[in-house]
């Protein structure tokens, strides 16, 4: 109902892929729920990973989709469900949150740790002015300043690729040589979560719609050096 029909959390393929997060303590699914009168009034869903600290490994999981009947809002249901997700882990974590959300856990205890910031590469210059609602001399303008710094960007691009002879290799599934550029890469992290074939096969690849994600391994010398995913 909150969510809206066609909602990731309201089809049932997301909840069983939820639940075959190889993380999850004892294969159960990382949920909550509040029942009022044998109704349910509301949920709290985690995603459960490992958090590399150093050189040490953390039980963490991401607070995700805390949501709760309006009639039952301001009664002690979120804050319940949330205290009650956060006795499960060493750790927990949570991105964009409401406002409502944020205040709460900040009463909660919760630290915010700041911004984490977006970084953007318009791929079309006239339509990304357009998504700016810029209009008439002002989009042609921008027009002009922005396709010329794409289109130098784009050869930038190439360039480097071609120096340092690097390809784009599209694949369909992760394959255990990311392990090699996850034992490589994470030296360099004081923090982050573990992002090993496990990982990256569940959270990529066995989604409801895999679709959805571009795959792409950096090949250089016939070796992976790296990946990226891309989403439209």
């Amino acid at each position: 109902r909150h969510h809206g029909a066609d909602a990731r959390q309201a089809d049932p393929a997301w909840v069983d892929w939820l639940a075959a997060d190889p993380e999850t303590p004892d294969a159960h699914l990382a949920a909550w729920i509040c029942r009022r009168n044998g109704v349910i009034v509301g949920s709290q869903g985690s995603i459960p990973f490992r958090l590399k600290e150093g050189d040490a490994l953390l039980g963490a999981t991401w607070a995700v989709d805390l949501m709760v009947e309006p009639a039952w809002r301001l009664r002690g249901i979120g804050p319940a469900l949330t205290e009650a997700m956060t006795g499960s882990r060493d750790l927990v974590v949570a991105l964009s949150i409401s406002e409502p959300a944020y205040r709460a856990y900040l009463r909660g205890g919760w630290r915010d740790l700041g911004d984490i910031p977006n970084y953007v590469r318009p791929q079309d210059a006239r339509w990304s002015v357009r998504q700016a609602g810029l209009h008439g001399i002002r989009a042609v303008a921008a027009t002009a300043i922005v396709a010329p710094a794409l289109a130098a960007t784009r050869l930038a691009s190439a360039l480097a690729t071609r120096m340092m002879g690097t390809r784009l290799e599209r694949i369909d599934r992760f394959d255990d040589r990311v392990d090699r550029v996850w034992a490589s890469a994470s030296k360099r992290y004081p923090v982050i979560a573990v992002r090993d074939h496990r990982a990256l096969s569940w959270r990529f690849d066995d989604v409801p719609d895999p679709s959805r994600d571009a795959r792409h391994y950096l090949v250089a010398g016939g070796k992976v050096r790296g990946y990226v995913v891309t989403r439209v």
